[in-house]
């Protein structure tokens, strides 16, 4: 009991808390009500709650019984529309004075309780929240219509994190304080948990996404942003004419990038399948077929390293455009972010993100929701939310996204820094020594196997990716590492490709298309032996796009851009799993099975 009054409840005796569990099943069938709860056995799916957690439950399950009793009303109601909305409330009485009261009015607004204190028997304050705004209630005795032994019976059952509709008028308090002044108020669905503070492990922010909006509701302001990017980059390519199209997820072949797939089995066909890694295959056929703006916004899925910028599954924008090429697709990136940014950010400058910001965790992914409780706050102000984006420290970088952007040759920065000692042929098995006697001097790890790509993509990311804080185009990248690209007119070791940078991480794509079916042919087979020497994420021969490159791609440009990154960006977190509501989570997704093996045993 002394625990019960530590979270703020009213207390019960042991004899009331039994009750709960034995009073007999309710004849009112259609309803589903805490009446119908049979007594749950040592095994249920309530013996992992701690014993606060339990105390917490017991006690709710107790006083929503009385409730129910005294009320003849159900626990979970269903069907109640509000007049207004919080928002619409706060802005359409802003400007009552101070005292001033429209008892006139009655108007019904709904949202979950986030704050509750108890100034005297006769008057109760709460806060709740919808739509991430916040509105004080003040509950008095004088103006409830139900009488005072309704008014005592609700407020003392009402917890933090119930949700509730509350019939009242709106009025200022002396202070200034906007309030909704309730003659009734109706508890629609009952919190079951204590809620936290916040949450003390970071996991529990991923793995209990719901917790984590109602306990951080800046974690919202994420999601809002990545909101505004998708419907940006959506808006930018509809208004230039691109039509918006979904290809499969699933397909027997795999291709499109160097990654590798996730695996599964069809058993009505009896066949293998890939998630896939790219749509690129795919929509490069719509282009073959007629439809010359083509793109699509989409999931991929790779086999791949879980770090704070990569997730297994992920958000891409792939757009191609007959009739374009690289360089086009450079002038039009450069279009694009702007907008972007700018009606985002609100201008050009935003800070880059550090992992100093939000250190990261040894034991990210170590579980244990009973810890996180750590009791109700004493005091509540609803304006020290904050509802923005996380504030740039004083000496944040600040990335710049003023056109022109930064521009580095591929090759031609290697041959810079490297002089003669880069070999002339980049593409060949015979240039790899020569390439790993630079990777051992500057002591730049290369995992095994040894191929062109693999130790090219090293080097790049020791040598030139660090010049890329600010957007850069790196350009011109030898063949090797653009197995789709084309090569470029003037030199035909190095492909019409580019990547834009920002703060050292790829996040656009994009190269003139190779459209030549015999190079195709041939750019898979050097794919294939990188495969044979044990690169998994080497691409594999597709003849059937090599088929309809044969009915003939026009000239094409190609073009795909990281959502997850650019979110991550402009809602300045270094963490990808910030931007995704709901990112894998390899801890949580053992102990959910465990769980729900327990609860059908």
């Amino acid at each position: 009991l002394l625990r019960a009054r530590s979270f703020g409840l009213a207390c019960f005796s042991a004899k009331a808390v039994r009750t709960c569990y034995t009073t007999p099943i309710s004849s009112n069938l259609h309803i589903r009500t805490l009446a119908t709860l049979p007594t749950p056995p040592a095994d249920s799916y309530l013996s992992h709650l701690s014993h606060d957690n339990r105390l917490f439950y017991d006690t709710r399950v107790a006083a929503l019984r009385e409730l129910e009793t005294k009320t003849k009303t159900p626990t979970y109601l269903s069907g109640f529309t509000p007049s207004t909305s919080i928002p619409q409330f706060k802005t359409g009485y802003a400007d009552l004075q101070n005292g001033q009261k429209r008892t006139e009015l009655d108007i019904t607004l709904c949202g979950r309780i986030i704050f509750k204190r108890e100034a005297s028997k006769k008057l109760v304050f709460y806060t709740i929240r919808a739509d991430n705004v916040e509105v004080q209630v003040m509950a008095t005795q004088q103006q409830y219509t139900s009488g005072p032994d309704a008014f005592a019976l609700i407020n003392s059952t009402l917890r933090k994190g119930d949700i509730v509709a509350l019939r009242g008028f709106p009025g200022k308090t002396n202070i200034g304080e906007l309030s909704i002044i309730p003659r009734d108020i109706t508890l629609l669905t009952p919190c079951m948990r204590p809620i936290p503070l916040r949450l003390r492990r970071k996991s529990s922010r991923y793995t209990r996404r719901y917790l984590d909006l109602i306990v951080n509701p800046s974690a919202r302001r994420a999601f809002e942003i990545r909101s505004q990017v998708i419907n940006h980059v959506r808006r930018y390519l509809v208004e230039r004419g691109f039509l918006e199209v979904e290809t499969p997820t699933l397909s027997s072949n795999v291709g499109g990038a160097n990654a590798k797939p996730f695996t599964t089995h069809a058993h009505a066909m009896n066949m293998d399948l890939f998630l896939r890694i790219s749509p690129e295959l795919y929509l490069k056929q719509l282009v073959i077929g007629g439809i010359d703006r083509v793109f699509e916004l989409g999931k991929q899925f790779r086999n791949e390293g879980v770090d704070l910028t990569h997730n297994p599954e992920f958000t891409t924008c792939e757009f191609y455009m007959a009739y374009a090429d690289y360089k086009s697709l450079m002038d039009m990136t450069e279009h694009m972010l702007v907008e972007i940014v700018k009606g985002v950010a609100g201008g050009l400058r935003v800070p880059l993100p550090t992992s100093a910001q939000h250190p990261t965790h040894e034991h990210e992914d170590d579980e244990d929701i009973d810890e996180e409780y750590e009791g109700e706050e004493e005091h509540h102000d609803p304006h020290t939310h904050n509802h923005t984006q996380t504030p740039a420290s004083p000496d944040a970088v600040m990335i710049d996204f003023t056109p022109p952007f930064q521009r580095i040759s591929f090759v031609g920065k290697l041959r810079e820094v490297l002089g003669t000692r880069l070999p002339s042929d980049l593409s060949s098995y015979s240039s790899v020594p020569a390439l790993m006697e630079i990777c051992d001097e500057y002591k730049i790890l290369v995992p095994e196997p040894h191929t062109p790509a693999r130790v090219l993509d090293k080097l790049c990311g020791h040598f030139i990716e660090p010049l890329c804080t600010q957007p850069t185009f790196i350009y011109d990248y030898p063949i090797a590492l653009s197995p789709l690209a084309r090569r470029r007119r003037d030199d035909p070791s190095v492909t019409e490709r580019f990547e834009l940078f920002v703060g050292g991480k790829e996040m656009v794509n994009a190269y003139s298309e190779l459209n030549d079916p015999q190079d195709q042919r041939g750019r898979f087979v050097s794919q294939h032996q990188d495969r044979g020497r044990g690169d998994e994420e080497a691409q594999v021969l597709d003849e059937g796009f090599c088929e309809a490159l044969e009915y003939g791609l026009p000239p094409t440009g190609g073009w795909g851009l990281g959502v997850d990154r650019l979110c991550m960006l402009l809602a300045n977190t270094p963490s990808i799993r910030d931007v995704l509501l709901f990112p894998t989570m390899k801890e949580h997704q053992q102990k959910l099975t465990s769980t729900q093996t327990q609860t059908q045993q």
